[in-house]
């Protein structure tokens, strides 16, 4: 993945599923400290694919990587929920509006990244995320997007609280005796 971003140098990165996006949100070191998923769904921060050699603790309870981050290596990374199997039938509402919001939030982010690079942007690369990250969040409120995003995610987190409740309330499935 990190060969793939140098290569092509992409200024926005939209990823799918937990690990993946886990992975680019902590710079290549997820496996290193997991965190909560649903907080970062559809939140686009500025990340790094610089190689930063070994991650270690040095003594310390956070880990630490050796080498620091090249800023000429940024790129806006937008995690989002896997669409699973929705791509070919209805699924659960909660789910795919929170997708289809997410995807929402890319085509603006580009539209954002095209409209500041025709107005002839020069500078470094951390500045242009930057500002496209600015524009982003400017148009995303007021739209109205933003509170419309935050209730779909918190439906989400409610179906899954829910889905969980019916599953783990049923009898289980097999008895077993007391030998």
């Amino acid at each position: 993945m990190r060969q793939y971003l140098d290569a092509v140098r992409p200024l926005i990165v939209p990823s799918f599923e937990k690990t993946t996006s886990s992975i680019l949100r902590e710079d290549f070191s997820s496996l290193y400290g997991k965190h909560d998923f649903h907080p970062i769904v559809g939140v686009p921060a500025i990340q790094y694919y610089t190689d930063r050699g070994q991650t270690s603790n040095k003594g310390k309870k956070s880990k630490q990587a050796e080498l620091p981050v090249d800023p000429e290596d940024c790129y806006i990374q937008i995690p989002s929920i896997h669409p699973r199997s929705d791509r070919f039938d209805n699924g659960p509402a909660e789910p795919r509006r929170v997708f289809d919001m997410t995807m929402w939030q890319v085509v603006l982010m580009m539209e954002c990244a095209l409209d500041i690079l025709k107005e002839g942007f020069i500078g470094p690369r951390s500045q242009l995320c930057t500002r496209i990250l600015g524009s982003f969040h400017e148009r995303w409120s007021r739209s109205g997007n933003e509170l419309a995003f935050a209730r779909a995610k918190d439906d989400l987190v409610q179906w899954y609280v829910k889905k969980g409740e019916s599953r783990y309330s049923k009898d289980p499935v097999r008895t077993f005796k007391a030998t």
